[in-house]
């Protein structure tokens, strides 16, 4: 899944946030979801989601906040790793 050891916890944080969103989240709703993670570790995270097309960018108005839903393949991959940790 999307984590090294040094990220573990965050990444499942993040990954368990986005498996129980109903819509999409924004980058605020993903620092909260990790109180104890760095922005720039969610940062690096979440691009390396969006590389891996994992999760998708939804595009909004000039300056509203960058919002994230997670793609079919992304539900997959984490599903089946939450599964398999579990």
């Amino acid at each position: 899944m999307l984590r090294s050891d040094r990220r573990a916890t965050d990444g499942d944080a993040l990954a368990d946030a986005f498996l129980r969103a109903e819509g999409s989240l924004c980058f605020d709703d993903l620092v909260e979801a990790t109180p104890n993670a760095d922005v720039g570790d969610v940062s690096a995270w979440l691009g390396h989601a969006l590389q891996e097309g994992l999760v998708e960018e939804i595009r909004a108005e000039l300056g509203a906040p960058r919002c994230f839903r997670l793609r079919s393949r992304g539900r997959r991959i984490m599903t089946l790793a939450r599964r398999a940790d579990g």
